[in-house]
């Protein structure tokens, strides 16, 4: 997560949007992020419903849609910064 969030506030200012989707309740995804000072949105996905939706089975997974909503990258594992380039190169995002 901390690759994650040094990617998305160097990116922010391009239109990068990081949304982090969690299945925990409110208090332990709060007590696990706040810490570390993690700066991108966190949906609380108690229900599943995301989940559902894009048929997670493992997690962390990560996916790049570019700008016309059109799904350019994915991953099933935590992503290292050079992992995360590489799908982001997908995108119009400049470093």
């Amino acid at each position: 997560m901390p690759d994650l969030d040094r990617l998305y506030t160097h990116f922010q200012s391009q239109g990068l949007v990081v949304l982090s989707i969690t299945d925990e309740d409110g208090f332990k995804a709060s007590s696990a992020i706040s810490p570390m000072g993690y700066h991108p949105p966190v949906l609380l996905d108690v229900g599943g419903a995301v989940h559902k939706q894009f048929h997670i089975e493992g997690i962390p997974r990560t996916f790049v849609f570019n700008r016309e909503g059109k799904l350019v990258a994915e991953a099933i594992d935590q992503s290292t910064i050079r992992q995360f380039l590489t799908m982001l190169s997908k995108t119009d995002l400049h470093p």
